[in-house]
Formats: C-alpha cells, sequence, structure tokens
C-alpha cells in the first residue's frame, strides 16, 4: 500500500493554538479539583474549617447536664491560659493573634523569656464568643450554682496549636480569672 502519512490541518493564521476555550476550561476544572480538600465542621453545611482537636481537662465531669441551662449570650467571662513551657514566641503570637481574631479582648500576655517557664494569656469575652471559638455550648448552673458558667464538652481549637502532630491540644490549662469565667466543677459555694 502506498504511504499513509497524516498531514496537518493548517491552522488559520489568526488563532493561537494553546488558547482555546475548551483549553481553558479544562485547565480551570484540573486546577479546581487539585485544591485540598479540608474537613467540613460537623452540623453545619457547606462550612470549611481547619481540623479542631480537644483542649483535655476543660469540660465539666462532676456536674448533671440536666440541671443546667444555656449561659446568656451577652455575659462576660474571664479566662486565663497557662501554656507549657516548651511554647516559643512563635506559637505564642499565634496563639495571641487567634484570640484576637476571635474578637477576645487580651487583658494581659506574658510571652515567653529565658527562665520564665509559663507563658501565659488572660482574656475575656461573650459567652456567644466563647461558644463560637471553641465549638461548645456555655451552661449556667440553676439556683446555688446561678454564678457557675461551665461546659459539658472539651473546648476546640485549631490543630496548629497541637504540638507534633497530637490529637489533641497538649498542655493548656484554661482557668477562670475573676468572676465569671468557666469552672470545670461547679460546687454549692461559687
Amino acid at each position: 500500500m502506498g504511504d499513509l502519512r497524516l498531514i496537518p490541518k493548517a491552522r488559520p493564521r489568526g488563532r493561537k493554538r494553546c488558547c482555546s476555550s475548551l483549553w481553558i476550561t479544562a485547565l480551570l476544572l484540573a486546577c479546581a479539583f487539585a485544591v485540598p480538600a479540608y474537613p467540613r465542621d460537623e452540623g453545619r453545611t457547606g462550612v470549611v474549617q481547619a481540623t479542631l482537636l480537644p483542649v483535655p481537662n476543660t469540660e465539666n465531669e462532676g456536674n448533671d447536664p440536666a440541671d443546667f441551662g444555656p449561659a446568656e449570650p451577652e455575659t462576660v467571662l474571664h479566662e486565663f491560659i497557662l501554656l507549657p513551657g516548651w511554647v516559643k514566641k512563635r506559637e505564642f503570637d499565634q496563639l495571641r493573634r487567634w484570640l484576637l481574631e476571635q474578637g477576645f479582648e487580651i487583658r494581659r500576655a506574658l510571652g515567653p523569656r529565658p527562665w520564665q517557664t509559663y507563658p501565659s494569656v488572660k482574656f475575656s469575652g461573650t459567652v456567644a464568643q466563647i461558644e463560637r471559638a471553641f465549638h461548645v455550648t456555655v451552661m449556667r448552673g440553676p439556683g446555688s450554682f446561678h454564678r457557675c458558667y461551665t461546659v459539658f464538652d472539651s473546648l476546640r481549637m485549631p490543630a496548629r496549636f497541637a504540638p507534633n502532630g497530637e490529637s489533641y491540644v497538649e498542655g493548656f490549662s484554661f482557668n477562670e480569672d475573676g468572676r465569671p469565667g468557666l469552672k470545670t466543677h461547679c460546687g454549692a459555694y461559687q
């Protein structure tokens, strides 16, 4: 048989080969599917957030949640975070910035310094801000516990605050800094 070579078609002079609308559409679709997927916040459809990890020892395990009611969203709570000695300046600054981004007022921030082993942050915010930032429901005690504010789930924070890829935020010690503040147990004398 004869020589069957494919002869390229002559293309019109004014068009460029790489810029066809089909090519651009394919490229845009490829880029859209190349964006990494992040876990979705449970309970909210369509809200994409960074992975949240629990902060141990922040939930109330000693009281019955049925005895408590929701706290008023406008109530201001005063909190204190004592950080572990291994927290470096960059990590401390990230935490401070994150608290400010959540709308909290930082009253005092003692960053890591040589020979000062425990950095700390004192901050204030409304119940609504705490619920939004830490993904919990703040509850208020009834009767003799009426001044006690607590949560029955662990506070949750972005995974970037967990050291070495742990599955929880290690070493952050939360306490109330004045009244009212979150407590991990509500006793008779509040």
